[in-house]
């Protein structure tokens, strides 16, 4: 199930693919438990489709909780928490909240750089995420150079 909520996501059926997803969310809660890996990435991909769907505060309440939960269960610089706290970066951005989604991403950036390295596609990924921020803040200057080092991820 929540295969087919992501698939309906990027179909934009946005209002189906949210229900599945809840359904699959509470599914693997009552069969797998809250912090379960598979039951963060079903929180998360639910938190995507509200982000997809201009639901932020609720998307945002719920990545917040995934990251946390990631937090305690994978560790800060496990790729699934790094992961998640990209996505929560990217949906305080798209709500307006700049300076807290690029205090995230840069974050995110600092870790993946020193977990994956600097031309990890991850790595790359949460650069041209920072850069659009920065440039979204009027930062205009700081996003040129940094979008500047990898033109070729835009």
């Amino acid at each position: 199930m929540n295969n087919l909520g992501s698939t309906l996501e990027s179909a934009g059926k946005l209002q189906e693919a949210e229900e599945i997803q809840r359904q699959a969310l509470a599914a693997r809660q009552a069969v797998l438990g809250d912090k379960h890996p598979s039951t963060l990435i079903s929180m998360n991909n639910l938190g995507l489709t509200l982000r997809s769907a201009g639901k932020l505060q609720e998307a945002e309440e719920i990545q917040k909780q995934v990251l946390a939960a990631q937090q305690a269960v994978l560790g800060d610089h496990h790729p699934g928490t790094l992961t998640g706290m990209n996505n929560l970066g990217l949906t305080l951005g798209s709500a307006g909240k700049l300076q807290e989604a690029e205090e995230i991403q840069r974050q995110v950036l600092a870790a993946q750089q020193a977990v994956l390295g600097d031309k990890h596609p991850s790595t790359l990924i949460s650069m041209n995420n920072l850069g659009s921020i920065l440039k979204a803040a009027g930062k205009l200057q700081e996003a040129e150079e940094i979008q500047r080092q990898f033109p070729n991820i835009q």
